[in-house]
């Protein structure tokens, strides 16, 4: 059995961080890092998850959800 975990740069605070692509919150951006919902999904480290979950919270917006797993690895299998 093999597991796989992706590495790659968060959109927020650019540090290199590990997770699963199916599972990871990310957010899509254009070509000039705008939110835009034709844009290509980045993946979010789960601080910065956590910092804008709690920005989220002061303005009674829903929050977004890490699902289980998300910052780990997965089988192979699932990809």
């Amino acid at each position: 059995m093999a597991w796989i975990s992706v590495i790659g740069e968060c959109l927020i605070c650019k540090h290199v961080f590990s997770y699963n692509p199916n599972l990871v919150p990310t957010f899509r951006v254009n070509a000039n890092g705008h939110i835009d919902p034709k844009g290509t999904k980045e993946p979010v480290c789960e601080g910065c998850l956590s910092i804008y979950n709690e920005k989220r919270r002061q303005y009674g917006l829903p929050e977004t959800m890490a699902l289980p797993g998300a910052y780990e690895a997965c089988e192979e299998a699932d990809l």
